[in-house]
């Protein structure tokens, strides 16, 4: 659970108009994501699908988080 006070209403209400369709459980994520300006972590492959068909792919997978880990 995310603290209401760690996201502006403004990032809250963009993040659930990108979930509210794909998947209303992952907002606070996404909103967090948008709120602090980093990629979203997630290797949920609807969302991360839903979120790049509505123009959002600021998202890193498990797999790419992975593959930095072990290029270095």
């Amino acid at each position: 659970m995310i603290p209401g006070l760690a996201v502006s209403q403004e990032s809250y209400g963009k993040a659930l108009v990108l979930c509210n369709d794909i998947d209303p459980k992952d907002t606070a994520y996404v909103a967090l994501s948008i709120e602090l300006d980093i990629p979203l972590w997630s290797n949920d492959k609807k969302l991360i699908q839903g979120l790049i068909n509505k123009g959002y792919k600021k998202i890193v997978t498990t797999e790419e988080i992975f593959d930095i880990t072990i290029l270095k």
